[in-house]
Protein backbone atom coordinates (compact mmCIF):
# COMPACT_ATOMS: atom_id res chain seq x y z
CA UNK A 1 0.00 0.00 0.00
CA UNK A 2 1.37 3.75 -0.67
CA UNK A 3 1.09 6.28 2.08
CA UNK A 4 1.87 9.63 0.91
CA UNK A 5 2.73 11.87 3.48
CA UNK A 6 1.42 15.33 1.93
CA UNK A 7 -1.88 13.95 1.42
CA UNK A 8 -1.96 12.28 4.78
CA UNK A 9 -1.70 16.55 5.56
CA UNK A 10 -4.41 17.51 4.04
CA UNK A 11 -6.82 15.45 6.29
CA UNK A 12 -5.81 17.27 9.25
CA UNK A 13 -9.31 18.25 10.63
CA UNK A 14 -11.38 15.15 9.88
CA UNK A 15 -8.85 12.03 11.05
CA UNK A 16 -11.64 11.19 13.36
CA UNK A 17 -14.47 11.02 11.02
CA UNK A 18 -11.59 8.98 9.22
CA UNK A 19 -11.78 6.66 12.26
CA UNK A 20 -14.98 6.68 12.70
CA UNK A 21 -15.73 5.68 9.21
CA UNK A 22 -13.32 2.76 10.05
CA UNK A 23 -15.07 1.85 13.27
CA UNK A 24 -18.30 1.78 11.62
CA UNK A 25 -16.87 -0.60 9.02
CA UNK A 26 -15.35 -2.91 11.57
CA UNK A 27 -18.97 -3.27 13.67
CA UNK A 28 -20.74 -3.62 10.17
CA UNK A 29 -18.28 -6.56 9.53
CA UNK A 30 -19.35 -8.22 13.16
CA UNK A 31 -22.80 -7.96 12.41
CA UNK A 32 -22.03 -9.12 9.32
CA UNK A 33 -20.46 -12.60 11.07
CA UNK A 34 -23.37 -12.42 13.86
CA UNK A 35 -25.74 -12.62 10.41
CA UNK A 36 -23.82 -15.48 8.79
CA UNK A 37 -23.66 -17.47 12.39
CA UNK A 38 -27.24 -16.61 13.22
CA UNK A 39 -28.83 -17.91 10.19
CA UNK A 40 -26.61 -21.24 10.39
CA UNK A 41 -28.33 -21.79 13.53
CA UNK A 42 -31.51 -21.37 11.70
CA UNK A 43 -30.75 -23.58 9.08
CA UNK A 44 -30.07 -26.33 11.57
CA UNK A 45 -32.85 -25.53 13.70
CA UNK A 46 -35.08 -25.99 9.94
CA UNK A 47 -33.47 -29.14 9.11
CA UNK A 48 -34.02 -30.60 12.83
CA UNK A 49 -37.42 -30.24 12.13
CA UNK A 50 -38.59 -28.00 14.90
CA UNK A 51 -41.98 -26.49 14.73
CA UNK A 52 -42.49 -23.21 13.18
CA UNK A 53 -43.71 -21.26 16.31
CA UNK A 54 -40.53 -21.74 17.69
CA UNK A 55 -38.69 -20.16 14.97
CA UNK A 56 -40.08 -17.05 15.34
CA UNK A 57 -37.41 -15.81 17.82
CA UNK A 58 -34.49 -17.01 15.70
CA UNK A 59 -36.10 -15.51 12.19
CA UNK A 60 -37.00 -11.84 14.34
CA UNK A 61 -33.01 -12.24 15.10
CA UNK A 62 -31.58 -13.03 11.97
CA UNK A 63 -33.94 -10.01 10.50
CA UNK A 64 -33.11 -7.73 13.33
CA UNK A 65 -29.26 -8.30 12.44
CA UNK A 66 -29.52 -7.84 8.84
CA UNK A 67 -31.25 -4.55 9.68
CA UNK A 68 -28.86 -3.24 11.83
CA UNK A 69 -25.73 -4.36 9.41
CA UNK A 70 -27.53 -2.51 6.46
CA UNK A 71 -27.95 0.82 8.80
CA UNK A 72 -24.40 0.80 9.66
CA UNK A 73 -23.18 -0.53 6.27
CA UNK A 74 -25.62 3.00 5.02
CA UNK A 75 -23.88 5.12 8.11
CA UNK A 76 -20.13 4.58 7.15
CA UNK A 77 -21.30 5.09 3.44
CA UNK A 78 -22.54 8.42 4.17
CA UNK A 79 -20.00 9.56 6.87
CA UNK A 80 -17.27 8.42 4.06
CA UNK A 81 -18.88 10.10 1.17
CA UNK A 82 -18.61 13.07 3.54
CA UNK A 83 -15.54 13.15 4.90
CA UNK A 84 -13.80 12.53 1.50
CA UNK A 85 -16.12 15.61 -0.08
CA UNK A 86 -14.74 17.63 2.76
CA UNK A 87 -11.06 16.71 2.11
CA UNK A 88 -11.61 17.45 -1.58
CA UNK A 89 -12.78 20.86 -0.85
CA UNK A 90 -9.91 21.53 1.27
CA UNK A 91 -7.32 20.09 -1.81
CA UNK A 92 -9.24 22.21 -4.12
CA UNK A 93 -9.15 25.71 -2.33
CA UNK A 94 -4.97 24.82 -1.57
CA UNK A 95 -4.43 24.52 -5.37
CA UNK A 96 -6.87 27.26 -6.24
CA UNK A 97 -4.81 29.72 -3.82
CA UNK A 98 -1.48 28.44 -5.23
CA UNK A 99 -2.56 28.80 -8.93
CA UNK A 100 -4.16 32.33 -7.66
CA UNK A 101 -0.39 33.00 -6.35
CA UNK A 102 1.31 31.89 -9.15
CA UNK A 103 -0.50 34.53 -11.43
CA UNK A 104 -1.54 34.55 -15.61
CA UNK A 105 1.85 34.91 -16.32
CA UNK A 106 2.88 31.43 -14.65
CA UNK A 107 0.30 29.62 -17.23
CA UNK A 108 1.34 31.46 -20.52
CA UNK A 109 4.54 29.51 -20.52
CA UNK A 110 3.23 26.31 -18.86
CA UNK A 111 0.20 23.83 -20.02
CA UNK A 112 -2.77 24.16 -17.98
CA UNK A 113 -4.04 20.70 -18.46
CA UNK A 114 -2.15 19.24 -15.51
CA UNK A 115 -3.52 22.02 -13.31
CA UNK A 116 -7.24 21.76 -14.62
CA UNK A 117 -7.24 17.87 -13.84
CA UNK A 118 -6.00 18.56 -10.38
CA UNK A 119 -8.44 20.72 -9.90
Amino acid sequence: MYFDRRLWGFTKGVRGRICGAVAIGILATLFGIARLALLGWLIAKVFQGVPLDELVLPFAAVAAVMIVRGWLEYLRTMVAHDTAAKVQVHLRTVIFDKVTELGPAHFGLERTGDAIMAM
